[in-house]
């Protein structure tokens, strides 16, 4: 590895996910990082400060993007769509947090279920880290695959606002503070409004009845675990919460209880709780880089085992895995 700089573009660093990156980025002392913050033209924010340094909001221009070693969209989808091809003809390293390029670029990265992966990365230099919800279910059901043999999951998640961004998290707080003071709330990220209630459609429409979100989390968590599609399924409702992740899932197979639970007491950063642990709880789980599951019980008709996972969504399933894979890469001298 060279003691070289490496310069960090970070596409949507003004945003809830960018702030998370910018956070685990400062702390990450192993790898020289200079990061350019690069947001979209009619964002509020014109500085952001990065290790007591002050440094400007980069528009997403030519320019801006060639002065990157690595571009990492933590932005929407459809704008880190609108400016990928140019990153990738450009030869830029290109990491994807935002799912759009996640049929194009083959499994996510995912260093503790697949640490084969990062070899990928050296020939087409593009590479989708893992939404948080496929991460926390590939980090689940990898160490039961190879365990205990084949297995499939299918359940629910409720999935905290932090994944419409920023924008989605002011706006529940707005919304709340609007209804206690029987005022018209905002509707501009939530148009039916989501405080007290959830939205089982999420944001983006469904698509032959299937969110982007869903579908996301199917071909991402198979990728990684190199199941068919078929065999992971969820269903995703948007609920109130800020950032804690919580899932309801059964893994179909041939698996006890008293497996599972030995299965992830010593996989990688899953920690299995008792049934009285404040971590079931997903406001509990705030700024741990873990999967809490909790509640592991028996299907009561022989078919596998229940139980209920809790993570943050930004410090597991986002920081957490950019600075490892980050500096994976950086170590490998791949960025």
């Amino acid at each position: 590895m060279s003691d070289r700089t490496i310069r960090v573009g970070l596409m949507g660093a003004t945003g809830a996910v960018g702030a998370a990156v910018v956070e685990a980025l400062e702390r990450s002392k192993r790898i020289a990082w200079e990061l350019v913050p690069i947001a979209s033209p009619d964002t509020k924010a014109h500085t952001l400060e990065f290790r007591g340094e002050d440094l400007l909001v980069q528009n997403p221009t030519e320019e801006a993007l060639n002065a990157c070693d690595v571009v990492l969209f933590a932005c929407p989808p459809d704008v880190a769509a609108q400016h990928a091809d140019f990153v990738i003809e450009q030869g830029i390293a290109c990491l994807d947090l935002s799912g759009a390029l996640t049929e194009r670029a083959g499994p996510p990265l995912l260093p503790l279920v697949d640490p084969a992966g990062l070899e990928r990365f050296r020939e087409d230099r593009v590479a989708v880290l893992p939404r948080p919800l496929p991460a926390a279910i590939a980090s689940l059901l990898a160490p039961v695959l190879s365990a205990a043999g084949p297995c499939a999951v299918r359940g629910t998640a409720l999935l905290p606002v932090s994944v419409a961004g920023r924008a989605g998290v002011d706006e529940l707080a707005q919304e709340v503070v609007s209804l206690f003071n029987q005022r018209e709330p905002p509707h501009q990220v939530f148009p039916k409004g989501l405080a007290f209630d959830l939205e089982p459609r999420m944001l983006t429409g469904l698509v032959d009845g299937v969110s982007f979100e869903e579908r996301t989390a199917s071909v991402q968590a198979a990728l990684l675990t190199g199941l068919p599609e078929a065999a992971v399924h969820v269903t995703c409702a948007l609920v109130p919460q800020f950032v804690g992740l919580t899932l309801s899932l059964h893994f179909l197979g041939d698996l006890k209880a008293d497996v599972a639970r030995e299965i992830w007491g010593k996989a990688p950063a899953v920690e299995v709780l008792d049934d009285d642990d404040d971590r079931l709880r997903p406001r509990s789980v705030g700024g741990i880089p873990a999967v809490h599951v909790g509640r592991i019980r028996d299907d009561p008709g022989g078919q596998g085992v229940h139980v209920w996972a809790t993570t943050d969504s930004i410090a597991f399933g986002v920081a957490a895995n950019v600075v490892a894979v980050l500096g994976a890469l950086a170590g490998a001298d791949l960025i």
